[in-house]
């Protein structure tokens, strides 16, 4: 009799312990809902979020609030990221993207949730980049500001901008003497009664410019 009893029991013992296992399943936040909460508690400012693969647009949401991007749309310059959180299913390995951020910084994290992983690269800070002013003269913008009229540009003409009728009244690279000693630099012979302006367009995002100006030998001497 008891054992028929625990032979009854057994079937419903059995789906009680399924309904209970599949409630909490259900309280338990998806793995892409809690690889976001492992990011946030981490984030800061100057980290970047990449997901992959790119068809995963809709868990970009999950990261609102974070610099977040789909890994198709990753940046080629990450000088300005400190961090990059590269988050991905399991299944889906990203070579290409990780061999990036490797050859840029190195892997200090990983954590898995469910299907999920998040892998935290911390990102080498860029070497210091240097930009003579004289070898991009080229490309620079030139105009003379009078000062009463129009602005007047002037014309690229072989090899500098001619900003007048004289021939020392143009903008453009050169070599001079200075102190005994030959300099490449920029000629920009100042203009009567006007404001000579030269505006550099293309130049990389910079912290600091260092210059210096002055009168050459020549000018000095007569």
């Amino acid at each position: 009799m008891l054992r028929a009893g625990l032979t009854l029991l057994a079937p419903l013992l059995a789906a009680i312990t399924l309904i209970a296992v599949s409630a909490w399943q259900l309280h338990q936040p998806a793995p892409m809902a809690q690889a976001s909460e492992w990011v946030r508690t981490l984030y800061r400012q100057g980290d970047l979020v990449l997901l992959y693969p790119e068809n995963r647009l809709l868990d970009l949401v999950a990261f609102d609030g974070t610099d977040a991007l789909a890994a198709s749309s990753v940046p080629t310059e990450l000088q300005r990221f400190d961090r990059v959180f590269l988050v991905r299913t399991e299944s889906d390995s990203a070579p290409p993207i990780q061999r990036m951020l490797g050859a840029r910084g190195r892997l200090v994290l990983s954590e898995g949730f469910g299907d999920v992983v998040v892998e935290l690269f911390q990102l080498s800070p860029a070497p210091p980049v240097s930009t003579d002013l004289s070898a991009t003269v080229a490309d620079a913008t030139v105009w003379i500001e009078p000062d009463d009229g129009e602005p007047v540009p002037c014309p690229w003409v072989s090899d500098r901008f001619q900003c007048g009728e004289a021939d020392w009244t143009y903008v453009g690279r050169t070599q001079q003497g200075f102190d005994g000693q030959p300099h490449a630099c920029i000629w920009s012979h100042p203009v009567e009664d006007a404001t000579l302006v030269i505006a550099f367009d293309s130049l990389p995002p910079f912290d600091r410019v260092t210059g210096w100006f002055g009168l050459t030998d020549y000018a000095v001497s007569i």
